[in-house]
């Protein structure tokens, strides 16, 4: 009886992936399209997510993609899959990837729930995905409190290269803090104190909601 098991996957020679980098250019669609179209489809393509760093059990991180258009009421709803689908669209050849893989990064908001979290993703990702990100969103667990906020000046945050914005998830603050102005305010100053020390450039912008 024959075995139908896969045969392992043979890597490419040099030779044969310049071969077939240059067939594809030639003979794809997709390829043969002006260079400023191609990347506005990989807008479409790759924004209006986020993407939620979690770990799993073992410690190892997981990253999965959330839609965004969903409301917190809905977040044990909401579609999530895992981060690899997504990338792997920008795998689909040499020419896509050398175009796209980064766009991944730097068109979606990267979302974390703990700050130890945030110092394992800094040391296991590429530093190009790394310094490519642009959006961070901090839903820090346990919410809002001082000594968690304060471990965010062990992170070295400045190692995003790219970061423009940091948005402070304030719907996962106690509803004590939330519906109280004065200290809703005070949350907020403290939260802007403690980023200001952990290397973010001055131009970053701080947005909560």
């Amino acid at each position: 009886m024959k075995s139908h098991q896969r045969k392992p996957r043979v890597a490419l020679s040099n030779d044969e992936a310049d071969r077939l980098t240059l067939r594809n250019q030639q003979e794809s669609i997709f390829l043969r399209l002006p260079g400023e179209l191609r990347h506005r489809i990989y807008e479409y393509a790759f924004s209006e997510q986020c993407i939620l760093v979690g770990r799993s059990l073992s410690s190892r991180l997981q990253l999965a993609v959330e839609p965004y258009g969903f409301s917190p009421q809905d977040q044990y709803k909401i579609p999530r899959y895992n981060f690899t689908r997504l990338l792997a669209i920008a795998m689909t050849c040499r020419q896509v990837y050398a175009e796209a893989a980064l766009l991944v990064f730097q068109l979606n908001d990267f979302r974390f729930h703990h700050v130890e979290t945030i110092e394992q993703f800094l040391d296991s990702v590429p530093a190009a995905s790394r310094a490519a990100i642009t959006a961070l969103r901090l839903a820090l667990y346990p919410p809002a409190t001082e000594r968690n906020l304060f471990k965010l000046e062990d992170c070295d945050v400045g190692r995003f290269r790219a970061l423009r914005k940091i948005i402070v998830e304030m719907r996962e603050w106690p509803k004590g803090v939330r519906n109280d102005a004065v200290v809703r305010g005070a949350f907020q100053q403290l939260h802007l104190q403690v980023l200001a020390h952990c290397a973010v450039a001055r131009d970053v912008e701080v947005v909560f909601e």
